[in-house]
């Protein structure tokens, strides 16, 4: 797996241990034999080199085309041949030595790789024109002009090209003949959105937009045979094993499809949005989000194997037996900047810990629990915030997971977007109890869709928003057996459209669909194991085990997705492990959860132990509201 810090990493696929890691090389692996096909950084011509490294331990074996090689220029290797653009031509080489077989000119830079079959190398330029390549010896067999300013990666079968032009009139799919060049059918986007990669079986081409639609064309003619949406755009290219389809979405979901119908078979929420679409092997589906964790994801979808930066124990084995909270560290802050009252606290999807303090800013924290930086003011203008008077403290912060994010400026009765270099991008709101307003807003969840729920505490109400803050509509629960939303605040969604809303004043969790009707609760008030005081906030695991801050108990209560009370732990004090009114809920990928001790003024970070009980029912994996 190649990082952005510029480092190759392997590890096992059965455990997600690393073997090794090995720096000075990034974009793209590629498997030889015993060998792989990487980019090197290069360090002329202002691009990348190619290299050959050994898989047994990552030493370098050899270098070549130094310094020419785009990181969008994927290598492949057909019949015991490598193929790689190189500037303006298309590089045929040996994979064994580097060395040079041929060269084939350009008319302009290479757009992405190539793809090799039936002795035909196809890629497109950066002026949208597509290429046939004799691999015999670099002849141009045939050239096919688009409108388009630059040609994704083609994929070659069924004696056809199929290749997705870019930035024309219009974004299109074409269907060339492998033989000719000649188009046999096109389709055009219906979203408008450009195509990513696509998968090929001989019937039927996947081909995902960037809007967040699938499509499912018949091989022959470009009919629409079914599409799939999956909301916020498709990551990449999706993976084909036997009558399954994989996929990623933008919003941080893995689907399973039936590769036929395109029914779904499952999704499983990841820690963020995958980075690509993912592979399979050996019936597992590899999956590497925006925090750099790769995930392991089992046929049936049931608890990911999570190579993660902070590899844990299992947390949800579906083995009986008791979960454990295992006490990391607690934080503070910094000798100069301590925190004081944090409210709530998310990850990004850089893998920072921000929280949200009575100071009226943000404490940016390392997942080691070292402070990095404070962020924010008080005030009213843009980048200043509202968390606390003399009778309220609330405030919280969403990310998207490309990094943009929504904070809910709770007395301030607005909602503030920033993008994800923390450039202010708008506001809405006012005080009241019109649509659109506010009373006290007291969380923001976005919902798979990319729309967005903010629960107001004191409206009793959620008002759904789309991502500009238009307003969409509202719910409240009234008339409903369980009556109607008291102090609602923590919001998380399940994979089957339920949404999850903690009741602050009602002490439980109500469960609703997607028109806010009441589907029942979770959890109850009183002391008993499964009671709560005074709840703030849900987080749901990938095998929807559903964690709340109970806050006026001092601990923070485990519900299986049936709604079972499953275990606790915490207890009133400041020793470790302990709190003093817990708040914020923030689970990271492997098992880690971090907690934010409102009395306690600091952050605590646990790793959870199993296994836990299986469920009478199969679980819901969920999406957390950030």
């Amino acid at each position: 797996m190649p990082t952005d810090a510029g480092a190759i990493v392997a590890v096992e696929a059965s455990s997600g241990r690393e073997r090794w890691r090995v720096q000075g090389f990034g974009a793209t692996v590629l498997l030889d034999g015993d060998g792989l096909i990487v980019h090197a950084n290069g360090t002329t011509g202002g691009g990348s080199d190619l290299a050959r490294i050994r898989r047994s331990d990552g030493g370098l074996v050899w270098t070549a085309e130094r310094g020419k090689i785009n990181p969008a220029w994927n290598p492949t290797i057909a019949d015991g041949v490598g193929y790689v653009p190189s500037g303006d031509e298309l590089v045929a080489f040996d994979p064994a030595t580097g060395a040079v077989a041929w060269r084939a000119p350009l008319g302009a830079a290479a757009s992405r790789g190539a793809s090799v079959a039936g002795g035909l190398a196809v890629l497109g330029d950066e002026k949208g024109t597509v290429y046939g390549i004799s691999t015999a010896g670099g002849d141009i067999v045939w050239t096919s002009k688009t409108d388009a300013t630059t040609i994704g990666h083609p994929s070659l079968a069924n004696g056809t090209a199929y290749v997705t032009a870019i930035g024309g009139a219009q974004e299109t799919l074409y269907a060339l003949d492998a033989a000719t060049g000649v188009p046999k059918w096109r389709y055009v986007s219906p979203d408008g959105s450009p195509f990513r990669g696509a998968a090929v079986s001989a019937t039927t081409v996947y081909m995902p937009t960037a809007g967040g639609v699938l499509y499912a064309l018949d091989a022959r003619t470009g009919a629409l045979d079914w599409k799939f949406e999956t909301g916020p755009g498709i990551a990449g290219a999706p993976a084909l094993a036997g009558d399954t389809l994989y996929l990623c979405a933008e919003s941080g979901f893995a689907f399973a499809l039936d590769a036929a119908t395109g029914a779904e078979r499952w999704r499983l929420q990841l820690a963020s949005a995958a980075r690509s679409g993912g592979v399979v092997a050996d019936g597992v589906f590899y999956v590497t989000d925006e925090l750099g964790a790769t995930v392991a994801i089992g046929s049936a979808a049931s608890a990911p194997a999570a190579a993660s930066p902070e590899p844990t124990a299992a947390a949800t084995s579906a083995a009986s037996g008791p979960p454990t909270a295992q006490f990391v560290w607690s934080a503070t802050g910094s000798a100069s900047e301590r925190l004081n009252h944090p409210l709530s606290l998310r990850l990004a999807p850089d893998g920072k810990l921000w929280v949200t303090d009575i100071s009226d800013r943000f404490f940016i924290f390392d997942l080691d629990g070292n402070l990095l930086e404070v962020w924010g003011s008080p005030g009213k203008g843009p980048g200043q915030f509202a968390f606390h008077d003399i009778n309220q403290e609330i405030g919280t912060i969403t990310f998207r997971p490309d990094g943009s994010f929504y904070v809910v400026d709770s007395l301030n009765y607005r909602v503030q977007h920033f993008d994800k270099n923390r450039m202010f991008l708008g506001q809405w709101g006012t005080n009241g109890r019109g649509d659109g307003q506010f009373l006290l807003p007291s969380y923001l969840g976005i919902a798979p869709d990319g729309s967005l729920f903010v629960a107001d505490y004191l409206r009793h109400d959620v008002q759904r928003f789309d991502p500009n803050g238009r307003f969409l509509g509202r719910f409240d629960g009234a008339g409903s057996p369980d009556g109607a939303l008291a102090g609602p605040s923590g919001i998380v969604f399940g994979r089957d459209g339920k949404i999850y809303v903690v009741e602050t004043d009602g002490n439980r969790v109500r469960i609703l669909d997607k028109d806010g009707k009441s589907l029942g609760t979770l959890g109850a008030g009183g002391p008993d194991f499964g009671g709560l005081n005074y709840p703030n906030e849900v987080a749901i695991d990938g095998q929807g085990y559903f964690y709340v801050s109970d806050t006026y108990h001092d601990r923070i209560k485990v519900f299986d997705p049936d709604g079972r009370f499953v275990f606790q732990w915490g207890g009133s004090g400041t020793a470790d492990g302990e709190f003093n009114n817990p708040t914020g809920i923030a689970l990271n990928t492997g098992g880690t959860v971090y907690i934010g001790d409102w009395h306690g003024n600091r952050i605590e970070k646990f790793k959870i132990g199993g296994p836990f009980p299986a469920p009478a029912a199969s679980p819901e994996a969920a999406t957390p509201a950030s």
